[in-house]
């Protein structure tokens, strides 16, 4: 069931760029090719097709502890718990399992990837990647949950009910933001996040900082997290360095190399504010 027209104006012949939009009418071309007569239900890793524009109810973001709890599991099991796909055409694109994935990636894995496949149209898979994601042992928050309900939303193929179950929000949420992409029209599709899409349609005009500002409101978010580590570690961290660095390395996994950047800095500001106190 289409329901574009019903929520934001666009015509046949000058609809707006989006890009999950593109790619699920893609996907639906794609379907009408042949698919093979037996599907395997373990593949290649370069066999399986990611979209995560249209497919990571996440918006493409994957979080470096899960992986490296993930890159232990595989390390003990070998194999994880099977990837969902769908079979579209002679592709089979992957619905939930981008952290195992990357996982598999990251170990070097590129063979018998174990998958499950969804039986549905593209739709469905669009919703029960959200659903899977709300299922998952990394819980989304709702930040992410009303983006992702927000993009169902604009992509125009799903009910309020639908939406709404698929992000795990409520049907009243999904309401309002089917009113706000009406009054935004063709410029719902310019806002990825919800919040700056609610704001633009009541008329309010985003936030911005001066330079000093930002610094200032970092410096309070850091000062902020270094109270809710005392909190939570007291003197473990500080006592003990090495255990420190470890658990630092699992937590940033991919992004240590930029924060050991960031912290030579911080490094040398402290030996000079050392020397100016003799």
């Amino acid at each position: 069931m289409n329901e574009m027209g019903s929520v934001i104006d666009a015509t046949a012949d000058e609809k707006p760029e989006f890009e999950p939009l593109e790619l699920l009418t893609r996907l639906e071309a794609q379907a009408r090719e042949a698919a093979p007569a037996v599907l395997s239900d373990k593949l290649a890793w370069t066999a399986i097709r990611q979209e995560p524009g249209l497919f990571q109810a996440r918006g493409g973001q994957l979080y470096e502890p899960h992986l490296s709890d993930l890159a232990s599991a595989i390390g003990r099991e070998g194999m994880l718990t099977p990837v969902d796909v769908i079979q579209i055409g002679s592709q089979a694109v992957l619905i939930e399992g981008h952290h195992r994935m990357e996982a598999y990636r990251r170990a070097g894995i590129t063979e018998d990837i174990p998958v499950v496949y969804f039986k549905g149209t593209i739709e469905d898979a669009v919703a029960e990647s959200g659903r899977a994601n709300s299922r998952a042992k990394l819980p989304m928050p709702l930040r992410e949950r009303s983006d992702y309900a927000w993009k169902l939303v604009k992509l125009g193929r799903h009910s309020i009910k639908e939406t709404a179950t698929a992000a795990n929000i409520s049907e009243r949420q999904v309401a309002i933001m089917r009113k706000a992409a009406k009054a935004l029209g063709d410029r719902a599709f310019s806002y990825e996040g919800w919040m700056a899409a609610l704001q633009a349609s009541k008329g309010i005009a985003p936030l911005t900082w001066e330079p000093d500002e930002i610094e200032a409101r970092k410096e309070a978010q850091a000062q902020e997290y270094a109270e809710r580590l005392s909190k939570a570690f007291y003197t473990k961290l500080t006592n003990n360095p090495e255990i420190a660095a470890r658990a630092l390395a699992l937590h940033f996994g991919d992004k240590l190399e930029e924060v050991f950047r960031e912290l030579e800095g911080y490094v040398g500001q402290r030996r000079d504010e050392e020397e100016d106190d003799f």
